[in-house]
């Protein structure tokens, strides 16, 4: 019985490990579509608060955090669904809404 119960747990798991892997298949990108948004954003500086003891007292700095520009194209694929690529500045500016990616 219990050789039968390992054999079993076996086999389960081999047929979840597999599923798992034709649904990953079966939803992953092509990395073609149509080009439908195009986003620039500029370089820029964010702050995030740090809490730090000083004794018994909280203390909170503003820590800045840069952010390069960045440049991105928004891809409508065969299913209908959107994905955002993020392109060079030379690579946004050869694309147009309504073009083919890539």
């Amino acid at each position: 019985m219990d050789k039968r119960f390992v054999t079993i747990a076996v086999i389960v798991v081999i047929v979840v490990f597999s599923l798992s892997i034709l649904y990953m298949h079966m939803n992953k990108w092509s990395g073609q579509g149509i080009v439908t948004a195009k986003e620039y954003i500029p370089a820029h500086t964010t702050f995030i608060p740090i809490t730090h003891m000083v004794g018994k007292i909280p203390m909170v700095q503003m820590t800045p955090v840069f952010h390069n520009e960045k440049w991105a194209l928004g891809v409508i694929d065969e299913k209908g669904k959107r994905h955002w690529v993020t392109v060079s500045e030379v690579v946004y500016d050869s694309y147009y809404i309504g073009q083919s990616y890539p």
